[in-house]
């Protein structure tokens, strides 16, 4: 904080206090916007001349009138850089006073007081910003005297206070004669502020707005000169009706979270304040036509289709769209994986499964299920979950033979080892697989990845020779899964 007399600060500062006195008339420039607390004080009357005897010396026998009070006024306003023109008022001066010696007669009246000088501060185009006006000055006393005796006598009026300006924008306390004293008029500011205001943003631009719906908002930054925090605030109008706030963020862009589902157009607009609250102007984009699109509909409702085991899900649906020209595009996902995509009829029925070789890769545990309709416009979803508990795997596999085959060697991956040890598993293995009544024979899981069967069925084969294996492992009560992927067999005859 610094005090400046008689002149304004090259760079100002908060707090700074500038003060003009010495009832002057001189402009002065300022270099640098700011905010400033103006306090303008008008200049007091002059008192009014006494009447009294001069040998006393007595010249308030008789009374002048006391001056009047310069009025003042309190306001913040802004000061834009530039010119200003101050005059401070002076105090008015006193009345002349009247005095009589002995043995004198006559009418005895002192001087009025003379006005104070009005308080004013305008702009280089000689405007008025604010005016204080100075008082009046008071009256002389009147005194008759008859042979050195007082016959008659009048006490001086007081001066009139002064008033003040009450067109001045942002006004306050504005108070008649409020002069502590009718002293010598003053002008003094307090910097409140000055800090100049961020810059306009570049540019504001948003998509078609849908009833009903988010609209993301963005801008181009405004700059700051004091290089402060900047918030922005985005604003909505529909048709042309009030400005309604959206968001306020430090961020270049924003969401309506709702674009409004009645009006025709709608437009926004943003701005940015500093950190003392200094605001930049608005940039306001251009109107653009709500959108009253009716998003397609999928029957049913999102949900948990619970514990599923070897057999793939099956959820039947239709689709629909009261828009009759929209095109309605249907994708089913497993996972966040396409499973199809394709273009829907209103009304017709569909199945959401997974194809078997998409199914016999899902693994147990949680999994999702998506159905998204699209018109182009908006997107609807369905949202499925299920649980894979599959605690059966079956793995069977053939291999024809030119001649039956009287032995077989087995390996799995992964190894058997790696399963649980309450596992139940189920092998059978024929060397007849074509015959129609094959030979199965069960084979004890010690012979995988290790040894080699034997068959035991020796009969001649029906037609085509083949050997087949067929393997079960479930789990035990223990719950743990079990895995199965490759299956190799070795026969030889």
């Amino acid at each position: 904080m610094a005090n400046y007399a008689n002149q304004f600060p090259a760079n100002p500062q908060k707090n700074d206090i500038i003060t003009f006195t010495g009832a002057t008339e001189k402009s002065y420039t300022l270099n640098k916007a700011m905010i400033v607390d103006i306090v303008l004080e008008g200049g007091g009357g002059g008192k009014g001349g006494g009447a009294g005897e001069a040998s006393k010396p007595d010249f308030d026998y008789a009374k002048g009138g006391a001056g009047g009070k310069g009025g003042r006024i309190t306001f913040r306003r802004k000061l834009e850089a530039g010119v200003y023109r101050v005059i401070v008022g002076a105090k008015g001066a006193n009345g002349t006073r009247a005095a009589w010696y002995p043995g004198d007669s006559g009418n005895y009246n002192g001087g009025a007081g003379k006005a104070g000088g009005d308080t004013i501060l305008s702009d280089a185009l000689g405007t008025i910003i604010a005016k204080a006006f100075a008082g009046g000055g008071g009256g002389g006393a009147k005194l008759v005297l008859v042979t050195n005796q007082v016959t008659s006598f009048t006490d001086g009026a007081a001066g009139t206070n002064g008033s003040t300006s009450t067109t001045v924008a942002g006004g306050s306390n504005i108070v008649k004669g409020n002069q502590t004293t009718a002293a010598i008029g003053i002008m003094t500011m307090t910097v409140f502020s000055a800090n100049e205001a961020p810059t306009t943003p570049g540019s504001i631009t948003y998509g078609t707005p849908r009833a009903g719906k988010a609209l993301e908002l963005t801008i181009t930054p405004a700059t700051d000169p004091e290089a402060q925090t900047l918030t922005y605030t985005y604003e909505r109008q529909t048709d042309s009706g009030a400005w309604v706030q959206v968001a306020s963020t430090p961020n270049i862009t924003a969401t309506d979270a709702v674009v409004p589902s009645t009006g025709t157009q709608v437009r926004y607009r943003a701005k940015a304040t500093d950190s003392e609250g200094a605001e930049g102007a608005y940039i306001t984009g251009t109107y653009k036509t709500i959108d009253y699109n009716n998003a397609p509909g999928i029957s049913g409702t999102d949900g948990d289709l619970g514990s599923i085991g070897s057999a793939a899900p099956n959820w039947s649906y239709t689709v629909n769209d009261a828009d009759a020209s929209d095109d309605i595009t249907v994708t089913e996902r497993l996972d966040g994986v396409l499973l199809r995509t394709f273009d829907a009829t209103r009304g017709e029925n569909y199945a959401l499964t997974v194809p078997s070789d998409a199914w016999l890769r899902t693994k147990n545990g949680a999994h999702t299920l998506t159905i998204e309709a699209s018109d182009g416009k908006d997107v609807t979803l369905r949202t499925l979950t299920f649980t894979r508990r599959n605690t059966k795997l079956r793995a069977i596999t053939h291999q024809t033979t030119s001649t039956r085959a009287t032995s077989l060697a087995l390996t799995l991956a992964p190894h058997p080892g790696t399963w649980p040890s309450d596992a139940i598993v189920t092998i059978k293995a024929c060397n007849d697989c074509h015959a129609a009544e094959p030979h199965w024979e069960t084979l004890d899981n010690s012979y995988i990845n290790q040894g080699v069967y034997t068959f035991a069925n020796s009969q001649a084969a029906e037609g085509e020779t083949g050997v087949a294996v067929d393997i079960t492992v479930e789990e035990g009560v223990s719950g743990q899964g079990v895995s199965m992927g490759i299956v190799v067999m070795s026969v030889s005859g």
